[in-house]
C-alpha cells in the first residue's frame, strides 16, 4: 500500500478515536455498561474497499429538526463534515 494512503488512513483513524474520546453520551453508556457488570470493548477500525463513485452532495430537512451536541459537531468536524446553523 502507498505510504501516503496508509498516512491519511492512520489519521483517519486518530480523527475517529479522538472523536469517541471527546464524546460523552458515548463515556455515560459505557458507564452504565460496566456499572452493570458488563465490559464493553469498541472498536472501529478504516479499511479501503473497492473504489466507488464518490456521493452527489444533497441537502437533508428535517421536519422535527436535528439536534447536534458539541460532540457532534467535533466528531462531524473531524470527519470532514461541516454543519451549519439553519
Amino acid at each position: 500500500m502507498n505510504h501516503e494512503i496508509e498516512q491519511l488512513l492512520n489519521e483517519i483513524r486518530e480523527a475517529i478515536d479522538g472523536a469517541l474520546a471527546e464524546s460523552l453520551p458515548l463515556e455515560k453508556a459505557m458507564q452504565e455498561l460496566e456499572r452493570r457488570g458488563v465490559s464493553p470493548s469498541l472498536s472501529v477500525d478504516v479499511m479501503l474497499g473497492e473504489a466507488r463513485p464518490s456521493p452527489s452532495m444533497e441537502f437533508v430537512t428535517f421536519d422535527e429538526g436535528l439536534i447536534l451536541t458539541t460532540s457532534d459537531e467535533v466528531f462531524l468536524r473531524s470527519l470532514g463534515i461541516v454543519t451549519a446553523a439553519p
